[in-house]
């Protein structure tokens, strides 16, 4: 595609668009409506004539980038489709949340190959949001909580926990921020006080009495050596073994495990989801499918060649 510019001469009296016909077409009403207000600007300051840049909240050359590369749509169509993203995510008022969604929605909903510090500024202009220090909220979002990271040539990126972030909000966001938090200077808020875990509860429909014929929760975990020493990590991966492998579960949650734990009187760890995501980063025991679990081959192997004794049945799968 020939290289698209907006170029206009006060000197001289002339307004120059170049680019594709197509181009031309779809943008010569706004480039014409942002020349004349570029004359109006200088008008009422003469001073500022030989400048290369009317003072002006949008420069051409942004508003030309953002008609042009961000969306095919007009520009104020891309400002209430950028308003509607960002108001669904209900984002806390934190310069980090609104500057990792911003990155997201320009990288995964626009499929920008590339973002830069102006791009993020211009979105926030565009949307009608006070501007924070770019530099500092990118550095914020990616070393204070991994939601971002920035390259050598200065492109801006959203990471795995940032779209988590923007995805599983149920799971990557917590709870929202209530009366009583403290905000520091970048935005960001925190409790004064840790809020307490989301109580799981015990599932009565889960068969670990081996009722169906398959072997008793109690027995398999005998057969793995599992018992109340063991680590969590272990426990709940027999746990989730027996749910999907004997009792047929595809997947399970953080209720499914609570009961397990209940069923052997185990003392839970609080946050059992999180642990498990913990689990799911660190060996690669799980997978997520619409917020649940699922185990992967690292699970079945750790279970069926690294624990304890072999049990009858479909523990010999990897043979």
């Amino acid at each position: 595609m020939p290289e698209s510019r907006f170029s206009l001469d006060l000197g001289k009296g002339t307004f120059e668009v170049t680019g594709s016909e197509e181009f031309i077409e779809r943008h010569l009403p706004d480039l014409k409506d942002l020349a004349s207000k570029v004359i109006e600007v200088m008008k009422q300051n003469p001073q500022t004539s030989g400048a290369p840049a009317p003072a002006m909240g949008i420069n051409a050359r942004q508003q030309l980038r953002y008609s042009d590369d961000l969306s095919s749509a007009p520009s104020e169509l891309l400002v209430d489709e950028l308003k509607a993203f960002l108001d669904a995510l209900e984002l806390r008022e934190s310069e980090i949340e609104y500057t990792t969604a911003i990155v997201y929605y320009l990288r995964e909903k626009l499929g920008r190959d590339t973002v830069e510090f102006d791009d993020i500024e211009e979105c926030y202009r565009l949307v009608g949001r006070p501007v924070p220090r770019i530099d500092k909220s990118v550095h914020n979002a990616a070393y204070r909580y991994k939601f971002l990271n920035r390259d050598k040539d200065g492109n801006v990126a959203i990471t795995r926990v940032g779209r988590n972030f923007i995805e599983h909000p149920e799971t990557a966001r917590g709870a929202k921020p209530s009366k009583g938090t403290k905000s520091d200077d970048n935005g960001d808020t925190r409790k004064k006080s840790s809020s307490s875990a989301p109580s799981p509860k015990v599932k009565g429909d889960l068969d670990l009495f081996g009722t169906a014929g398959h072997i008793p929760f109690k027995g398999f975990c005998e057969s793995k050596s599992i018992n109340e020493k063991s680590s969590n990590a272990d426990k709940f991966a027999v746990s989730a073994y027996y749910l999907t492998q004997q009792i047929g579960q595809p997947t399970f949650d953080e209720n499914d495990i609570y009961t397990c734990f209940d069923h052997m009187r185990w003392a839970p760890p609080s946050y059992i989801r999180n642990n498990l995501i913990n689990h799911k980063n660190q060996f690669g025991y799980y997978s997520m499918e619409e917020g649940r679990f699922a185990v992967t081959l690292k699970l079945k192997i750790r279970v069926e060649r690294e624990l304890g004794e072999r049990t009858p049945g479909n523990l010999d799968l990897l043979k």
